[in-house]
């Protein structure tokens, strides 16, 4: 299963990016690339920032079968992932 997470570097994060690696899982992680979590090796990093809107979009372009979104706080960011 393709997975991106969007964050992926937090405290809950990072363990479901390490666990979906180990179930077999094709994991990417989105963003800003600022935090040193160490990630395992396969899992691709896309450096953006969810406040870039093109560079968000983009990321639409590509097939996931899942997304885990762990940085939608407020209403407008869940419409905005929906859209």
């Amino acid at each position: 299963m393709k997975v991106l997470f969007i964050g992926g570097t937090g405290e809950i994060s990072t363990a479901c990016v390490w666990r979906s690696v180990e179930a077999g899982h094709d994991v990417a992680v989105f963003n800003r690339g600022r935090r040193a979590e160490e990630l395992p090796g396969q899992v691709r990093r896309i450096v953006g920032d969810m406040a870039d809107d093109a560079a968000y979009r983009d990321l639409g372009k590509e097939h996931f079968d899942v997304v885990c979104q762990f940085l939608a706080y407020e209403m407008p960011t869940v419409e905005r992932d929906v859209d």
